[in-house]
């Protein structure tokens, strides 16, 4: 089985479109469900806002109408009791001058009677309960005079529990959120498809500074190379020529050495 390679322009090409097709489908699919809360965020809020305000509209118009049957109410009973207040002035009237012919009569009679008899006393009595039942009516119209004001003077004013509108804002922030971090995770799996073309911009554009110092810099590493040969070769001379004069003192060495031995031999000769 032959082994499989990795290191393959046509592989790498087809890895390098699979995850530029994975940017663009995070991207996407990001931008849809963010869009969406988005829009149902703006959609909702408006729909919140119409029914409150329709809620609101249809709260008011029925206190508008309770608080009108109030004040027609209170105005129909203002009526019925401005009636009575009349009704109760002419009694009132009616009983004064009752009481004062009744005062008159009794007058005449202490006039006639000369003092004050049966008769007198008689009418005295008739006109004390004609001044209570005028005192009754005068209490009456007193309190129908406070009823009245009250009914003019009152607060006819219905109220009514305001609707609010619900606010769906968090769900266009929760959106926007996801589409932003959509698109961070979108352009981090992009450039790392653009990987190798983003290391070559790196590359050609740090090439003319590298090749401006390389030319700079280059004379003096040719000097500093020359110089490093240079004492190389001659610390290799050195050890040739020590070598050379090592060699020569080993073979003067030598020579003394059989000149010794030839002069033992000779002297051996001559003793015997």
């Amino acid at each position: 089985m032959p082994e499989e390679k990795y290191l393959n322009e046509e592989r790498y090409q087809k890895t390098k479109k699979k995850i530029s097709k994975l940017s663009l489908m995070i991207l996407i699919i990001t931008l849809v469900i963010g869009g969406g809360l988005i829009a149902a965020g703006i959609i909702c809020t408006n729909v919140s806002k119409e029914n409150a305000k329709k809620l609101n509209e249809e709260r008011y118009n029925t206190a508008l109408k309770q608080s009108q049957e109030k004040v027609d109410k209170a105005k129909a009973q203002i009526n019925e009791i401005k009636t009575k207040i009349d009704d109760l002035n002419k009694q009132i009237s009616d009983m004064a001058l009752t009481i004062s012919q009744l005062t008159n009569e009794q007058n005449k009679i202490f006039r006639d009677d000369r003092g004050f008899s049966d008769r007198y006393y008689e009418k005295d009595n008739e006109i004390k309960i004609k001044e209570s039942e005028k005192a009754k009516l005068q209490n009456q119209l007193r309190e129908l005079e406070v009823e009245k004001q009250k009914l003019e003077y009152g607060n006819y004013t219905v109220y009514y529990d305001k609707a609010i509108a619900k606010d769906y804002t968090f769900l266009c922030i929760i959106g926007g959120g996801i589409i932003i971090l959509g698109a961070m995770i979108s352009l981090m799996i992009y450039l790392i498809s653009k990987k190798r073309e983003i290391a070559a911009y790196t590359v050609q554009g740090a090439m003319p500074i590298a090749k401006e110092g390389i030319e700079q810099i280059g004379p003096s590493i040719g000097n500093l190379a020359g110089n490093i040969t240079e004492g190389i070769n001659n610390a290799k001379n050195n050890d040739i020529n020590n070598n050379v004069s090592n060699n020569n003192d080993i073979n003067n060495n030598v020579s003394n050495n059989n000149d010794i031995s030839n002069n033992i031999s000779n002297n051996i000769s001559n003793n015997e």
